[in-house]
């Protein structure tokens, strides 16, 4: 497959977890277990949401979220990323995917029982090198292998790039094919940084969760208002597993200890904290007449806003597979020889 573009030149989204996705919903359909398999969100129904006991509450977006519970979430829409009105791409892997608090643990909980079901059943095999082993080169932090700096100012992904991707996408942890592994070495760590001790992910803006094997211990936290820089505080508990002066194990233990009334009457006297943008742009209750107004121009702003800015970045501009310019059809490269493709599951839709 050719190059969108020579590495260190430009950035674009990789398309490999889309293949990964055919892939997967190819082989099940040719199984007996899959030949009613229509989509990838039926291949997940099989092998993680039933397994894992799931609740409805997780599944593949089609087009909007069903329940949102913010004011952007009323104006996301996949049609932004894919083309959810065609079917002939069988929903891509990347679909957002959405869930809930008790689901995320239940992930959780199986890793940290390192591939294991509630009941003892094996669920992955050989969980450790999979999933609680560093795969980067030498072992390193993502931060120490992000040194090298792209090229090409001529539009804004260049700010983008820049501002947002190099400092997200890296940091103080290896990649693992489950997710981010944390390692007990200084967040500046030049050289191999050892065994995991934990496991997890941190999402941009989203939700993130840590199964921490040193101090035996599954921790999610759910993120309500993206927008709003007070929800933005739960980094160190993800990455470092602490809060503050103390680690996970101690407050879970100390919270296990102490009589669930007694965490309530605490709790009043220590309000959530909110920043500025929390109640307008959050789903609230009975709001007053200024938040309406309020909520009323952000959501104008959201809905001119979003296209816009996401036609802007141009997250998936590369995403096509050797799209043949006369005939619109994919193509598949074989040696020196190309191929026209006619599978369904080849192709790629640009948005």
């Amino acid at each position: 497959m050719p190059l969108y573009f020579e590495p260190g030149t430009n950035f674009g989204y990789s398309i490999g977890h889309r293949i990964l996705g055919w892939m997967l919903l190819d082989y099940w359909q040719a199984q007996p277990e899959g030949r009613n398999f229509s989509n990838l969100n039926d291949v997940f129904r099989f092998l993680v949401y039933e397994p894992l006991d799931t609740s409805a509450g997780t599944y593949f977006i089609r087009d909007k979220f069903e329940q949102p519970h913010s004011i952007m979430g009323r104006f996301f829409s996949m049609k932004f990323f894919d083309k959810p009105d065609d079917d002939g791409d069988d929903d891509p892997a990347d679909l957002a995917i959405a869930s809930t608090g008790a689901d995320m643990m239940k992930l959780t909980m199986m890793a940290l029982r390192r591939g294991k079901l509630e009941d003892g059943t094996v669920y992955i095999n050989q969980w450790d090198e999979w999933a609680a082993t560093n795969k980067l080169p030498g072992g390193k932090l993502s931060s120490a292998l992000a040194h090298w700096h792209l090229e090409g100012h001529d539009d804004i992904n260049f700010l983008w790039r820049t501002l947002v991707t190099r400092t997200v996408n890296t940091g103080p942890f290896g990649w693992s094919y489950f997710g981010a592994t944390y390692h007990d070495v200084p967040a500046d760590c030049e050289e191999d940084a050892g065994r995991a001790v934990a496991v997890g992910w941190k999402g941009f803006s989203s939700c993130g969760c840590r199964a921490d094997y040193e101090q035996m211990v599954g921790f999610v936290v759910m993120q309500e208002c993206v927008p709003d820089p007070g929800n933005r505080n739960f980094a160190e508990c993800i990455h470092q597993g602490k809060v503050g002066d103390f680690t996970l194990g101690e407050v879970g233990r100390k919270l296990a200890e102490t009589d669930q009334g007694v965490i309530d009457s605490e709790r009043e006297g220590y309000p959530k904290k909110k920043g500025c943008c929390h109640e307008v742009m959050t789903e609230v209750p009975d709001p007053n007449c200024c938040i309406i107004i309020l909520q009323s121009i952000v959501s104008c702003a959201y809905r001119c806003a979003l296209p816009f800015g996401v036609k802007i970045l141009k997250m998936h501009k590369h995403e096509h597979i050797g799209v043949n310019k006369f005939l619109g059809q994919p193509v598949r490269v074989i040696g020196s020889d190309i191929e026209l493709s006619t599978s369904s599951h080849s192709q790629v839709n640009e948005s």
